[in-house]
């Protein structure tokens, strides 16, 4: 709680206020059907009358919705949870009370996209003058300490829009240093493809020109088995001829001989 303890008026509300709670105001009462509304109704006429309490720390603000000594509702708004909150200062209508008017942004959801869904609240704020089942306060002390408490809200909340925007910088600045990664994180994950992709090419090409080589090659060994079978075939041939030149040389120098002899025989 703040500097001084909480008033024994408010002593009840002890066991449902956050741990480090620093101050304590009386909210406007939220809406309620029309079922709530008459039990409601029945309720204040055995005298539970319905109050809500605002507590407020560091870190979060708790709406404590109250029927006598019983707790209808609870209502927390953790700081890290609000994507706005904005104070203004107002009075009662008959100008006696001060007040302040408090509007909160509450995230209810961030999709996958990064777009969150907003919950719009909103609430007075007014020293805690009512205490159990709204009885006034009525000790002098502890109306002092009332307004001081009311105080001590206003100068707590007032910090936090701006730690609110820095907080909201922060996530804005991690979600893009992520954004950025992951556009990396893909950039590579397609140099990566492309790489794969020109190596496939390249390996393609590479068969193919090994088989056009490996065609050409047979085709060269063929067209060289096919020159020497021809060449064999022509060496024969020719022998051949030299052969046939050379068996009709010899019989035209033996017909020779045989007319020589038989001229000189004659």
């Amino acid at each position: 709680m703040s500097n001084s303890p909480i008033p024994a008026s408010l002593s009840f509300l002890q066991t449902y206020l956050p741990s480090d709670c620093l101050a304590i105001g009386v909210s406007s009462l939220p809406s309620r059907n029309i079922f709530q509304s008459i039990a409601d109704f029945f309720a204040s006429k055995s005298g539970k009358n319905r109050i809500c309490y605002v507590a407020v720390s560091a870190q979060e603000i708790k709406l404590l919705q109250f029927q006598g000594d019983q707790l209808l509702t609870e209502k927390t708004f953790l700081i890290d949870g609000l994507e706005h909150l904005e104070l203004s200062e107002g009075s009662t209508d008959d100008g006696l009370i001060h007040l302040l008017h408090i509007h909160v942004g509450e995230i209810k959801s961030v999709n996958k996209k990064g777009i969150k869904k907003i919950a719009s609240h909103y609430f007075k704020c007014m020293p805690p003058l009512l205490g159990l089942n709204t009885s006034p306060i009525q000790a002098i002390h502890e109306i002092q300490w009332a307004h001081q408490s009311k105080k001590l809200v206003q100068e707590t909340l007032s910090s936090w829009p701006a730690k609110i925007e820095a907080r909201l910088a922060e996530e804005f600045r991690i979600a893009e240093e992520i954004r950025r990664q992951e556009e990396e994180a893909r950039r590579l994950i397609e140099e990566e493809k492309r790489l794969i992709r020109e190596e496939k090419l390249r390996v393609k090409e590479e068969l193919r020109q090994q088989k056009i080589e490996a065609k050409r090659l047979r085709l060269e060994e063929k067209a060289r088995r096919k020159e020497e079978r021809r060449q064999v075939r022509e060496a024969k041939r020719q022998e051949k001829a030299e052969q046939s030149r050379l068996k009709q040389e010899e019989k035209e120098r033996l017909r020779e001989e045989r007319n020589q002899q038989k001229a000189e025989r004659n």
